[in-house]
């Protein structure tokens, strides 16, 4: 793969530094100032990795020293976590319902697996996968909007919109920190070109499943967010370290907050409401919360939105 340089001349964007990931990697940051200039140096990351494979995105709200799992995080060893996971994926398996609309029986016995787990993380569920995008408009929602928790019947999520702090506003103090800023990570992953109709390629190190392919589209989430989910895979899947892809990030964005709220806009697609559809839009989403009985067999859930 091509990292960026940090002597790029792209109109609207500046190299700004280095980030440094706990495993050493360092890869420059450029902030962003214009649409052009964004447009233009993700050109420039897919047209500089275009023998190597894809160029997806990952917004986020701040730059982390890893990119690990959710379901890893905290841990030195995956052992456990994996065990339960992998109880989860064979109830799922078992129920004649989930197997009919996941077309489970169209799939390889390996890509079954791999159909439940990549469902199960664009859900919520923790997973040894990470969440990617190939539509930087939607990566740029998700960094500029905060999941947050709310307490009501159960327990309710909801994403709020970032604003930048009214205090350091009026007093003019618009100091460089992640209340002001938010960031899209650059990872290239590869593309061995063999036959992945169904969305799913198994390769030596990687595994990368772009979910509109994988599957059906009463699962409408991953549709309507443009998502895939990747992992590494082979090597010494015991130690947490091993599913860290941070090796794969070529570069990181920064972007003002306010800027990104101007560039996005108001149109209906990119809201909560499209972006993670209701159960009453979404079939696959009510399928699985009705399902609660499997998930509380493995002290898993299905994150809900209010």
């Amino acid at each position: 793969m091509n990292q960026m340089k940090n002597n790029l001349r792209i109109a609207g964007t500046e190299y700004v530094g280095e980030h440094v990931f706990v495993n050493g990697r360092s890869v420059p940051i450029y902030e962003i100032h214009t649409v052009h200039g964004l447009n233009q140096i993700i050109g420039y990351a897919k047209f500089n990795n275009n023998n190597y494979g894809n160029v997806f995105y990952r917004g986020e709200c701040k730059l982390h020293q890893s990119l690990i799992p959710s379901l890893f995080r905290g841990c030195k060893h995956t052992g456990e976590k994996t065990k339960r996971l992998n109880s989860l994926i064979h109830l799922i398996h078992a129920d004649d319902r989930l197997e009919h609309d996941l077309k489970l029986m169209d799939a390889s016995p390996d890509k079954q697996e791999i159909k439940i787990e990549g469902m199960l993380q664009h859900y919520g569920v923790p997973t040894r996968y990470i969440d990617v995008v190939d539509n930087h408009w939607v990566a740029l929602w998700m960094g500029l909007h905060k999941m947050q928790g709310l307490k009501n019947i159960g327990k309710y999520y909801h994403y709020g919109k970032r604003e930048l702090p009214l205090s350091e506003m009026l007093c003019g103090n618009m100091a460089d920190t992640d209340t002001l800023y938010q960031y899209i990570l650059l990872i290239a992953v590869p593309d061995e070109r063999v036959n992945n109709a169904d969305g799913i390629e198994i390769m030596d190190g990687m595994i990368v499943v772009d979910l509109r392919k994988a599957l059906p589209s009463i699962f409408l989430r991953p549709h309507a967010q443009h998502g895939l989910v990747l992992r590494n895979r082979g090597g010494d899947s015991n130690n947490v370290d091993f599913y860290d892809v941070s090796n794969n990030v070529v570069g990181v964005l920064k972007i003002r907050i306010d800027r990104t709220d101007e560039w996005l806009g108001n149109g209906q697609l990119l809201t909560q409401d499209n972006l993670f559809p209701s159960p009453g839009y979404d079939y696959g989403y009510d399928l699985l919360l009705s399902r609660d009985d499997i998930f509380a067999q493995t002290e898993f859930e299905i994150t809900r939105y209010n």
